[in-house]
């Protein structure tokens, strides 16, 4: 049986991380996970080292649990 995913309890929500990540992390801290249900998906718009946004390089993470104000199962 395939994995079934719940609609935020509403649109667009957006956040911001809270702290840096890496390749490796398995959990994401945000500063806010109002309005997110899991499992989900996080679309994370990337900035360089000089904090330019950099639009054609958004990273797609697949999360499958919320605890408090981070994203786990990452």
């Amino acid at each position: 049986m395939g994995t079934f995913f719940r609609a935020p309890t509403a649109n667009f929500v957006q956040t911001t991380l809270n702290g840096a990540i890496t390749d490796s992390a398995t959990s994401i801290t945000l500063n806010s996970t109002a309005n997110m249900q899991f499992p989900g998906y996080v679309v994370i718009n990337r900035q360089d080292s000089t904090g330019t946004s950099t639009p054609n390089a958004r990273e797609v993470v697949y999360y499958t649990g919320i605890s408090s104000s981070d994203l786990t199962g990452c």
